[in-house]
């Protein structure tokens, strides 16, 4: 992929992609492979750059993978049979892959230190550490609170109950994988429903766990494979043809096979109640989790108003959010947004520059956000930096599609982390994408 890609406006889309397989679910999938004895195949998983480094730290805690076009092989001796690495397990850019792993890693009676790329080093992991270390863990990070991370051979943790100060599925998650080899029942309660991909998976491979009413209760599992994981089509990337698509005049797209999990779906919920032309088709299950085909259409929209209480279930695309909102009349609201600071970059003083370069009225006050749209908006030429985040680099060439000089998006090489895919299948729907 060249480093930079010019962006500009196309009055139509038009077309039908399979997205890639969900990236959350393609993690957790290797990693509940690789503790369950015997084999597992993974089907539809992305081959992100962020998910080939799960699958590699995965082989280097001693099993056997092996990878065929979007299916993933894996050969696990369960638990008891892993063995030490021999180098510092690296996970690239992902804060899923480094905050799942370390809690089950926590619970082990070896070393390991996990490790990332620069943008992954400067993202916090206190929130973790701090209720890994109340369960016994041997865990510290290196620079205050940041990766590396340390773990030193568990002499057994215990359950705790741990009240969530932070709406966040990697946090609960990683305490669920360390509850999945600790004494007594683990607890998290969570003040706002956040993604339960790891709660479904862990029932398809026979963890001890229910929850109710807020409240995920586990205890110590041997977990089996089901032999076979169907991952579905990563709703995050989807969000990307979904905005361009109801931006762009005279379109009309079809997206097959789309993850639609109630937790994670916030963002297509939040824009069919702004009158979004989004129609869901074939509805299925694919294992534990809800796919369908969405159909969508050029859509003159209703402003937003996005409070916290849904902001988790809607944090990748809250980027996205804020390019529709410059785009629709009147003024959206959005509340809540301290989280999108520790992404893989500080995405809201980044979009909110973003915008206000494309002479976009942006208000912010600490975590809140008010962005006065037009839905007439013609953006002019400008040349943008991605920081080294994905989501932000796709957002800005989303919005080339409403520059007729066209949007320059600089460092680009960071979309293959989580969609490698996304140049291919946006000029198969009609962007009008060149070398920058």
């Amino acid at each position: 992929m060249t480093t930079s890609l010019k962006s500009s406006k196309r009055n139509n889309l038009s077309g039908e992609i399979v997205i890639p397989g969900d990236k959350s679910i393609s993690h957790r999938a290797i990693l509940f492979g690789l503790l369950s004895k015997g084999k597992t195949q993974i089907q539809g998983s992305q081959n992100s750059e962020d998910v080939l480094n799960s699958l590699n730290v995965a082989r280097l805690l001693g099993i056997e993978t092996k990878v065929k076009s979007s299916t993933i092989f894996l050969d696990s001796p369960g638990v008891e049979g892993l063995s030490a690495p021999t180098t510092d397990l690296y996970f690239g850019n992902s804060g899923t892959g480094m905050r799942l792993f370390a809690g089950f890693l926590s619970s082990l009676n070896f070393s390991s230190t996990l490790t990332g790329d620069a943008s992954l080093s400067n993202r916090p992991m206190m929130r973790i550490i701090d209720p890994l270390q109340k369960m016994g863990a041997k865990i510290s990070a290196s620079y205050k609170e940041n990766p590396p991370l340390k773990i030193s051979p568990s002499s057994g943790l215990k359950g705790i109950t741990y009240k969530m100060p932070i709406a966040s599925a990697q946090v609960k998650s990683s305490i669920l994988l360390a509850g999945l080899n600790a004494e007594g029942k683990t607890l998290v309660q969570e003040k706002y429903a956040t993604r339960d991909h790891t709660e479904r998976m862990m029932k398809t491979f026979e963890a001890n766990i229910s929850s109710s009413n807020g409240i995920i209760e586990i205890e110590k599992s041997d977990l089996k494979t089901p032999g076979q994981i169907e991952v579905p089509g990563d709703f995050s990337s989807a969000a990307f043809f979904i905005s361009a698509c109801l931006i762009s005049e005279n379109s009309e797209i079809k997206i097959k096979n789309v993850g639609i999990n109630e937790t994670r779906k916030a963002f297509l919920d939040c824009l069919l109640d702004m009158r979004a032309n989004i129609d869901l088709t074939n509805i299925r299950q694919l294992g534990n989790e809800e796919v369908a085909d969405l159909v969508i259409k050029s859509s003159d929209l209703l402003p937003a108003k996005i409070m916290e209480d849904i902001v988790p279930n809607l944090i990748d695309e809250l980027p996205l959010f804020f390019l529709i909102a410059s785009l629709i009349e009147g003024e959206s609201e959005f509340v809540g947004l301290s989280e999108l600071k520790h992404k893989e970059s500080d995405r809201l003083s980044i979009m909110i520059s973003n915008l206000q370069e494309l002479d976009v009225e942006v208000h912010s006050n600490e975590d809140s956000l008010k962005i006065v749209g037009k839905n007439d908006r013609i953006f002019s030429d400008g040349v943008f930096d991605s920081h080294g985040d994905h989501r932000i680099a796709m957002t800005m060439l989303v919005a080339g599609l409403r520059s007729p000089k066209g949007v320059i998006v600089n460092n680009i090489d960071c979309i293959n982390t989580s969609f490698p895919e996304f140049v291919d299948q946006a000029k198969t729907l009609g962007f009008n994408l060149n070398n920058g």
